[in-house]
């Protein structure tokens, strides 16, 4: 009935909404809520939110009532039993999935659990089935103390006094089932997240000041990349896109800085000419080296707290034992686990972006020859698959004439040292999505 229709919208709109979060509230009212049925984040004023909810009853209704009349016309014959009868309401599991899919148009996954059918919609599945390795750079500080695949024991052998820096702790967000490579942007925001989230006066803005507590969905970063063109970050975007919801169209790096940016975090965009020209590629390097080994030792005070354990990357940070301020492989296998997360000083991946794919950069090796690698993390292949056996890092170590790193142009998204913008007029700048040209006499850091 219609009034009780209402009735459950009125319900879901008091489970959906949240009053908006102190300097994030949407103009006109709005409300950012998660749907209960859909799973999806979204801002809207309360009339845009009850129809929303009440779409999602008409249909379900609707596909309700079209799936009973095809059982009663098919005259209850199917699976439930050797007589084919089942109880008043009942429909067949592939009815059941029709009235799930919903807004997510046919993304509707199946499970048996303890031999109850479960339905779960591609928005619930964005959980549920994607690979997160967890604890990264906890794994690889360990490969590090105790190498086991042959790659690694021979790299350990050339890597210098303070050649390894990490970028901070983080998860690995890989491409899941839905993916089909176009989803690799969303993962290294993700990731990225995941890392600069374990940092408390970050993770308290995000929750305080746009209402996260956890790295947000792959749809919901769809939602808040909407949001934020809509609050006029990276003009003239959403006309180059346009929608981005329930869609599989892949982002770049301006994308990834919108996000971020209108989270409130200082993100910024560089450009680089590689190919294949040698002194490109050295550059490149040498800025990503820069990049790790500057946050690392910091100032003079920072290389006070690291000698106490606390500040520096992860890998010097396992070094305190040894009275070293710099990574080295002796001081790595000499470290106590579990020390390296004491005092982090936050250090994130880079979102590295080239035509068609994007990667994180998590970590960079100086050896004693002279030569530079780059520890990749791609989000479409399961780089970390035995880490701590026999494969090692030798899925992430690149040369830096890789085919990986030697495209024609790249970007590079990195957050600022000062991570936050300080005033609402520094923030409103910042909506002009602007990609620097590195030059050779700059540092951009």
């Amino acid at each position: 009935k219609k009034s009780d229709e209402n009735e459950i919208a009125r319900v879901l709109i008091e489970m959906a909404g949240t009053a908006p979060p102190a300097g994030a509230a949407a103009a006109n009212g709005s409300l950012s809520f998660t749907c209960p049925m859909c799973c999806t984040f979204r801002s809207a004023d309360e009339g845009e939110l009850a129809l929303h909810v009440e779409a999602h009853l008409t249909q379900a209704d609707n596909l309700a009532s079209e799936a009973l009349a095809k059982e009663m016309e098919a005259g209850g014959t199917g699976r439930g039993g050797a007589s084919g009868a089942r109880g008043e309401g009942e429909i067949e599991v592939s009815q059941l999935a029709a009235l799930h899919e919903l807004e997510l148009g046919g993304a509707v996954q199946m499970q048996e659990i303890n031999g109850e059918t479960l339905l779960v919609n591609e928005c619930h599945m964005e959980d549920a089935t994607e690979a997160v390795k967890t604890r990264l750079i906890t794994d690889i500080l360990q490969t590090y103390r105790k190498p086991r695949a042959k790659a690694d024991v021979v790299a350990s052998k050339t890597l210098k006094a303070g050649s390894v820096h990490l970028c901070s702790e983080l998860d690995h967000y890989q491409t899941n089932i839905y993916g089909h490579g176009w989803d690799c942007g969303y993962k290294n925001v993700q990731t990225m997240l995941s890392s600069v989230m374990r940092d408390h006066k970050i993770r308290e803005h995000l929750r305080a000041h746009y209402g996260l507590r956890e790295v947000p969905t792959l749809p919901e970063l769809q939602c808040r990349i909407e949001d934020a063109w809509k609050a006029g970050f990276d003009p003239g975007a959403k006309e180059q896109l346009g929608d981005l919801f329930e869609t599989s169209k892949w982002i770049g790096a301006n994308e990834a800085a919108t996000v971020l940016r209108s989270m409130g975090l200082r993100a910024r965009v560089l450009d680089f000419e590689v190919g294949r020209d040698p002194r490109k590629q050295k550059y490149m390097a040498d800025w990503i080296a820069l990049y790790f080994t500057s946050r690392c030792r910091g100032t003079s005070a920072t290389q006070k707290l690291i000698q106490m354990g606390a500040g520096g990357c992860p890998a010097c940070r396992a070094t305190k034992t040894n009275g070293s301020s710099t990574a080295s492989p002796s001081g790595l296998l000499k470290s106590a686990p579990g020390t390296q997360d004491r005092g982090a000083r936050l250090i994130p991946p880079l979102f590295l972006q080239h035509q068609g794919h994007s990667r994180s950069i998590i970590g960079v090796e100086r050896h004693s020859d002279g030569s530079t690698q780059i520890l990749l993390l791609d989000p479409g292949r399961m780089c970390t698959e035995g880490i701590l056996g026999n494969v090692g890092l030798s899925k992430l170590r690149k040369t830096i004439d890789a085919d990986e790193l030697t495209e024609a142009h790249y970007q590079i998204v990195f957050l600022g040292t000062n991570w936050r913008f300080e005033s609402q007029k520094d923030l409103e700048a910042a909506k002009h999505i602007v990609s620097e040209p590195v030059l050779p006499a700059s540092k951009n850091l």
